[in-house]
């Protein structure tokens, strides 16, 4: 998956920037600035593990209230399923 400079989340553009950081802040690989529409995910992932990391923060973007637990339960379902059925949203 390929990480875009920009997304839109419910109207509002999210600048996505690369960390160098590895492991983030508190051990993290991805965070979000929500005030500020911001997503950080770590350079230094594998690119499964950074397309998760990437979900996760979006995931966490739609709805400040999940949870982390939750967070990384949907974002590991989603990959998994458009990673096996290899879909691809641009065809």
């Amino acid at each position: 998956m390929k990480i875009p400079k920009y997304i839109k989340v419910g109207g509002q553009r999210i600048t996505i920037l690369r960390d160098e950081i590895a492991g983030g802040y508190d051990g993290d690989y991805g965070w979000t600035k929500n005030d500020e529409n911001i997503i950080y995910v770590s350079k230094n992932l594998p690119p499964t593990r950074e397309a998760e990391v990437f979900l996760h923060e979006i995931l966490h973007m739609i709805n400040g209230y999940l949870t982390e637990k939750e967070c990384d339960y949907l974002s590991g379902a989603l990959y998994q399923v458009i990673k096996d059925n290899k879909l691809n949203f641009y065809d």
